[in-house]
């Protein structure tokens, strides 16, 4: 009877240990991402006519410590509006001009990148970034696409993105529409 004892308390005792350590692997956010940063992007209103414009924000956290190139991707139906992009730092209401170091068109989509510092973001080290689009053109089904890349130290920024090989990726995207 003993044995059959020991045996069930070593079970019980293995299976609490088993028990206890499920759930304590990291789950992203704080001081585990590592990456360029998190975005996300949406547009108000995602649907206008041409000559109307319409507001893009995307909001940008875990900002890699070299920077970011933020790139966003969309129909060539859409037209920066000059000098409308701002960054907003989370925490503050004071936001500062900033404007794309690329605005390129490449095979019916636009480019538009911003070379951005953590230190632009606040001691919150997260905001957001706005611009204003305008519809130039019909777009039946388009997206606005946003990506991040971890800017290389190494590298001139005017180096850095080429429309033509723009290794984009798309980390978030929102639906727009032009119509006429």
């Amino acid at each position: 009877m003993k044995q059959s004892s020991v045996c069930t308390a070593t079970f019980f005792c293995c299976a609490l240990a088993l028990l206890s350590s499920c759930g304590g692997g990291g789950g992203g956010g704080g001081d585990d991402f590592v990456g360029a940063g998190l975005v996300t992007v949406r547009s108000s209103p995602s649907t206008i006519d041409t000559g109307d414009r319409m507001l893009v924000t995307a909001e940008v956290s875990d900002l890699h410590e070299n920077g970011i190139l933020l790139k966003f991707r969309y129909p060539a139906g859409l037209d920066y509006v000059l000098d409308s992009a701002e960054l907003l730092p989370q925490g503050t209401d004071n936001p500062s001009d900033i404007g794309p170091a690329v605005n390129a068109q490449q095979d019916g989509e636009t480019f538009l990148v911003f070379f951005l510092q953590r230190s632009q973001f606040g001691s919150e080290e997260r905001g957001t970034v706005s611009f204003q689009l305008e519809g130039i053109d019909r777009v039946q089904s388009g997206e606005i696409e946003v990506d991040a890349d971890v800017n290389d130290p190494l590298v001139d920024d005017s180096a850095e993105f080429d429309p033509e090989s723009p290794e984009f990726g798309a980390e978030d995207a929102t639906s727009v529409s032009v119509t006429s």
